[in-house]
This record gives structure tokens, sequence and C-alpha cells, in this order.
């Protein structure tokens, strides 16, 4: 259904969906993200040679944009290897030694309770 006034092609455009590699770490988001690095770190084919996919001529296209590139790879990469580990700050009183120590001797009481 057409947007905007009564000329074709008036209105605003419809926004351009991104391209989907999937959710999460499966094992087809990581082959797919691999494979378009891959296909980044090799020079563009020149003419009379065959052109790449539709898909990889577009993050082509992102990737030759100075301001986009490094933050493509970085998700690429991220997409392919996983997401790096954050530091976590912790704030206030939490003495995780002495934690530790309780759910041992609660793990050890649990033990010598099932052995009876």
């Amino acid at each position: 259904m057409p947007r905007g006034g009564k000329r074709s092609g008036a209105g605003r455009k419809a926004k351009a969906q991104p391209i989907d590699l999937g959710h999460g770490n499966s094992q087809d988001t990581k082959d797919a993200a691999a494979e378009i690095l891959e296909a980044l770190n090799r020079p563009a084919p020149k003419a009379g040679e065959p052109a790449e996919p539709y898909e990889i001529q577009k993050f082509r296209l992102i990737d030759d944009d100075p301001d986009k590139s490094l933050d493509l790879r970085r998700w690429l990469y991220d997409k392919r290897d996983g997401k790096a580990p954050q530091k976590v700050k912790l704030d206030g009183n939490v003495n995780l030694i002495a934690r530790r120590e309780r759910i041992r001797e609660m793990l050890a009481r649990l033990a010598g309770t099932a052995g009876s």
C-alpha cells in the first residue's frame, strides 16, 4: 500500500532492514560471520571475475565506509568468536570467601548425611 502523496514514490521511504545473522551463539551464526569476514579480508573481485554474492557486496559497501568499518568488524568478530567477557564491579559488603566456605560446609554436611 503506497504511503504519502499522489505522486508515485512520494512519502517516507521504508527503512532498510539489516541482514539477520541469527541470534545467540549458534554454529550457523558463527559460520556465517566467519564466511563474511573471510570474504571482506580478500580483495574485491575485479571486472570480468565472478561477482560476489549480494550479501557480501552489501557488507563490503558498509566496510568501505571509514565511519562504520570498525563497528561492522567488531560486530562480526563478536558474532564469530562470542562477545568478550566484561568486568563486573561489585559495590558494597560482598564477602565471597565467607560464602564459599559456607557452601563447602553445607555440601560436606549433605555428603555426610547421604552416606548414612
